[in-house]
């Protein structure tokens, strides 16, 4: 575990906007930022940071937390990791002690990981600046052939696997690490005669993660492929997902947030190369086609994608469909194509940096446009390839939220296609039904997860009969009365108390309970003297950190029992006290006006069945229920005492 002193070192030292800002395009607005949320699909920034109260909130899904709740989720680390993160960081010192041992297993794993991926990337730099192979072959390869200055070498991290298939894997055993982790973290195979290295001959460019951990590798085989792949990545593991990562975004993330567009290319060397030309703003996607969690990983800096085509064929004709994903994630997305030929890691070796950027900057264009003209090329005025190009065109329109903007590409397809706008239309609609029916029928096979379930419930009590029942919104009422005012003072009839006294004493008094385990928690640490709500903001508890923070963002309001009984006050905290009593009143009432309609029910079901001593039994009870419902209107007349 991590001492209080230290942790209260590391929250007050760590910046949540300047550690957010590493993850998402923030931009500032009126005393606080806000950006895309980086825990959920949007497209309008509804992701609020507020550095003077040290916490973020997302008004769209919901979460909201500390900046140790940030590295948490955004990261995928337990509260230790994410504390210990933080720290290496700004540079603190920890002390640990023990923890149990079902924490050890959680977070071994992935700790293992990341550290053979370290030990990996050590061994590969050795071998690539201090071997004798790695001198005379591999080093001369990058300097003098791919000419990669060694600035970039160092800046990229690359390295060098031998070539005789065991040198990195007899390393990790000498130095005690087990063949299970070793194969889990994608460093070596099993084949029929044992363990052998996954990358082999090979220059090794070290994957890193957005916050620069490696997690992961890409080979390139050193000379000609022969019966080997040309490229090797790392394969699906606990800590490197393709789909999710892409290459070259951790040096890259300043660069397009600064330049407000960021430029994506296929490879490791095409990434490389165009940092050699000045252009730093650019990302690889890791050989795969563009996925939708790289899509929104990339708009949280920009917007503005710009994708840098080589002059290959078919590979342009497979990347367009992977593009309509970006245009429906609201990029605005333009093209670059190379002449034929090129790549965008030799036009850089053979232009000067400033011919770079200038053609880049010459030859983007919309990707509508691009399309359409790509695909017009192959038709060949065949009518049937023409009718499947303009398909291919009208579903990448499609793509657009915004009917004006299709509206808008339809007009100028037209021209370009010669082809009417009624029938663009005709055909646009039939894909824009296709896929509203396409995305219900999707909607209607959610599966329920555990967390849409409803926590099973507590037993409370007011009268002795009353058991398992709940009014959630006055449960909330109660926490955030004890979270925002407990700590003021009220003063009554000439007696002083402070706000939290009476809630405490109006629950007890009447053995209430919370039905929300989140509020349950948060109301038992309060008893135990935790009342500050910077203690719950930085709790350990996710779900506590996520209740404070959403209650310190949001605007308390009082009770709309107020505006029921034509009750008007000054201001919130002139009437706390009437707002703990009504809060509570009403707690009570709702609770019981549900057990009256219970009992009410099962009166009509014993006077069918003619029970006398069940009737009898309910009767006496519904009296009851609406002999303390009568009371605690009447109890309303209490805030029209003096409070000050």
């Amino acid at each position: 575990m991590i001492s209080r002193e230290t942790k209260d070192k590391i929250l007050a030292t760590a910046d949540i906007v300047e550690i957010i800002s590493e993850f998402v395009n923030l931009k500032k607005r009126g005393s606080n930022y806000v950006g895309l949320c980086p825990f959920h699909n949007e497209k309008t920034p509804s992701f609020v940071v507020s550095p003077a109260k040290g916490i973020f909130k997302c008004f769209g899904c919901g979460k909201a937390g500390d900046v140790v709740s940030f590295i948490m989720e955004h990261e995928k680390l337990s509260y230790y990791e994410a504390l210990k993160f933080l720290a290496k960081k700004y540079g603190i010192e920890i002390e640990e002690a023990p923890i149990d041992d079902e924490a050890i297993a959680k977070q071994k794993l992935r700790e293992i990981l990341f550290n053979l991926n370290e030990i990996a990337l050590k061994h590969f730099k050795n071998n690539l600046w201090n071997t004798d192979w790695g001198k005379s072959v591999a080093l001369p390869y990058l300097l003098k052939e791919r000419k990669i200055p060694e600035y970039l070498i160092e800046k990229f991290e690359l390295g060098f696997a031998m070539s005789d298939g065991k040198d990195f894997y007899s390393f990790a055993r000498s130095k005690g690490y087990k063949d299970e982790n070793l194969s889990k973290a994608g460093l070596i195979v099993k084949k029929s005669n044992g363990y052998t290295d996954r990358f082999v001959n090979r220059i090794i460019f070290p994957i890193h993660n957005i916050t620069g951990k490696i997690i992961g590798f890409g080979g390139r085989v050193l000379g000609k492929a022969k019966d080997t792949a040309k490229y090797l990545n790392t394969p699906e593991t606990e800590i490197f997902q393709k789909r999710d990562n892409l290459y070259g975004l951790y040096f890259a993330k300043k660069h397009i947030i600064s330049n407000d567009k960021c430029y994506l290319v296929e490879g490791y060397t095409d990434v490389i190369g165009l940092f050699r030309a000045g252009v730093e703003n650019v990302v690889a996607s890791l050989g795969t086609s563009l996925t939708t969690n790289q899509i929104i990983t990339l708009r949280r800096f920009s917007k503005n994608l710009t994708i840098v085509y080589d002059g290959d064929f078919a590979g342009i004709k497979a990347s367009l469909r992977g593009i309509d994903l970006a245009l429906e994630e609201g990029m605005n997305v333009r093209i670059v194509a190379l002449p034929e030929g090129e790549d965008p890691d030799s036009i850089t070796t053979k232009w000067t940096a400033s011919q770079v950027v200038e053609y880049l900057k010459e030859n983007e264009q919309d990707f509508i446009k691009y399309k359409a003209e790509f695909l017009l090329k192959e038709t060949q005025n065949d009518p049937y390839k023409k009718s499947q190009a303009i398909h291919e065109i009208l579903v990448s329109v499609a793509s657009f939220d915004n009917p004006v903007t299709r509206g808008i590409y339809i007009k100028e397809i037209s021209g370009l296609l010669n082809v009417e706008e009624e029938f663009l239309y005709d055909e646009l609609n039939k894909i824009l039904y296709n896929k509203y029916q396409k995305q219900a029928k999707q909607k209607q096979k959610i599966p329920i997860t555990e967390t849409d379930k409803k926590e099973e419930k507590k037993t409370p009590s007011l009268p002795t009969f009353i058991s398992n029942i709940y009014y959630k919104p006055q449960e909330e009422e109660i926490i955030k009365i004890l979270l925002k005012y407990g700590d003021k003072t009220i003063s009554i009839d000439g007696q002083t108390f402070k706000a939290a006294d009476i809630v405490i004493s109006e629950l007890k008094g009447d053995n209430i309970t919370f039905s929300d385990p989140v509020f349950g928690k948060i109301y038992e640490e309060y008893l135990k003297g935790n009342t500050d709500i910077d203690y719950f903001i930085n709790h350990q508890d996710s779900g506590i950190r996520e209740v404070a923070a959403n209650i310190l963002f949001s605007k308390h309001k009082l009770s709309r029992i107020f505006e029921n009984y034509n009750i008007y006050t000054y201001s919130e905290e002139d009437m706390i006290y009437q707002n703990i009593i009504v809060t509570i009143l009403l707690f009570k009432k709702k609770i019981l006006e549900i057990k009256r309609d219970e009992l009410i029910k099962e009166l009509a079901d014993a006077e069918n069945e003619n029970d006398e001593e069940k009737i009898l039994n309910l009767m006496n009870k519904i009296t009851q229920i609406n002999s303390i419902l009568k009371d605690l209107t009447q109890n309303f007349d209490w805030l029209d005492k003096g409070v000050n």
